[in-house]
């Protein structure tokens, strides 16, 4: 039955786009694989090549409603046919800087929070594994950040209720729930909260439910304290924003 889901698993092609700068981009297809992120079949190999430990931006299209994915990957396998990857983020295209480069070695995305705003902004970590929910706990706190924790679904539910985070970082394997259903709750019953989904699973099809769902962003495990901190960054600013455009509508519905 395992080998079965796996080959159903992999015999998914996903067409993608591998943007190698501002311009170029290598259009090809994806498979996922059970040991890397996924395997990369492209038309073409630039000249030079990949090289493992590279970081590139993805665009990925689901097959079933052909709407597209932007994936951060790092290069760790190459072959003569095909190009192994693994899975470090994954957001709405729409979120992509325009300001930044799309593809490249040094890959990224990135919104600014100032450091004085940082100790309003109040954010809840959602994982059962206590080393590392200390370890994100511990970066944020430094960063100024007011940091809640919470192991379980039924502990996110009432820090949620008590402690009104304006971003809530998300692991999706919980002991007693799914990450994305409490996602759904989320935005049905607190619109305003950002949430960034976290998993250890390179899994496409989780990133592109979890995004579909509402989440800011999607995270790989293991994941840098830089990567970390970026994506908090840039999903307090998303939420910020979506809060003055909400305001700016409400004033002008009232006159």
């Amino acid at each position: 039955m395992e080998e079965r889901r796996q080959h159903q698993r992999n015999s998914v092609a996903w067409p993608v786009r591998l943007w190698l700068d501002d311009h170029a981009f290598v259009s090809g297809r994806a498979v996922e694989a059970s040991t890397l992120g996924a395997w990369l079949y492209l038309n073409w190999l630039p000249t030079g090549g990949f090289r493992p430990g590279d970081a590139y931006r993805l665009e990925v299209q689901s097959p079933e409603t052909g709407t597209w994915l932007t994936c951060v990957i790092e290069i760790r396998h190459v072959s003569q046919k095909a190009v192994g990857v693994r899975l470090r983020e994954a957001f709405p295209v729409e979120l992509l800087d325009a300001s930044s480069t799309r593809g490249g070695p040094s890959a990224g995305h990135a919104e600014f929070v100032a450091p004085d705003r940082r100790v309003f902004a109040r954010v809840l970590i959602v994982d059962d594994h206590n080393s590392f929910r200390e370890v994100l706990s511990h970066a944020l706190n430094e960063e100024g950040y007011r940091v809640t924790e919470a192991k379980t679904v039924a502990e996110a539910i009432a820090a949620i209720r008590r402690d009104h985070p304006d971003l809530v970082l998300l692991d999706i394997d919980l002991p007693d729930g799914n990450g994305v259903d409490l996602l759904r709750s989320i935005r049905r019953d607190y619109p305003t909260v950002g949430t960034i989904m976290m998993t250890a699973n390179d899994d496409l099809t989780l990133a592109f439910d979890s995004i579909k769902t509402g989440a800011l962003n999607c995270l790989f495990k293991p994941l840098s304290l830089d990567l970390l901190s970026r994506a908090v960054a840039q999903g307090l600013t998303k939420v910020r924003t979506a809060a003055v455009g909400a305001n700016v509508a409400h004033c002008q519905t009232v006159k």
